[in-house]
C-alpha cells in the first residue's frame, strides 16, 4: 500500500495497487492500520512516520457544543462593551456634545 502524507505527518490518502496517479509526498508502507480508541471529548486523526514506517493516532480535542456558546457568548459580550465604548468616544468628539 502507498500512505500519502504531509509534511506534519497527517496521512492525505491510502492507495492499494496504485502506480503512478499519486501526488504529494508519499511511501510503500507494510504498515498495519491501527484501530483508533474511543476517547471522549477527542477525534483521532491518522499519522505516519516515514522514518519508522508506523501509522499512529493522534488525538484533539473537540469543542463541545456548551463549551462553544460560552466562548461565543463572551466574546460577543466584549465586542458589545467594546462597540459602546466606541461609540461613547465618538459622541464626545462631536462639536456641542456634553
Amino acid at each position: 500500500m502507498k500512505i500519502v502524507y504531509e509534511k506534519t505527518g497527517r496521512v492525505v490518502g491510502i492507495y492499494y495497487g496504485v502506480n503512478d496517479t499519486i501526488k504529494g509526498d508519499y511511501k510503500d508502507s507494510k504498515s498495519a492500520i491501527p484501530t483508533p480508541e474511543a476517547i471522549p471529548n477527542m477525534e483521532p486523526v491518522l499519522m505516519f512516520n516515514p522514518e519508522s514506517d508506523k501509522l499512529y493516532y493522534d488525538y484533539i480535542a473537540v469543542e463541545s457544543l456548551e463549551t462553544r456558546l460560552s466562548r461565543l457568548t463572551e466574546e460577543n459580550n466584549a465586542n458589545q462593551l467594546a462597540l459602546m465604548e466606541l461609540h461613547m468616544i465618538m459622541l464626545k468628539a462631536l462639536p456641542n456634545a456634553e
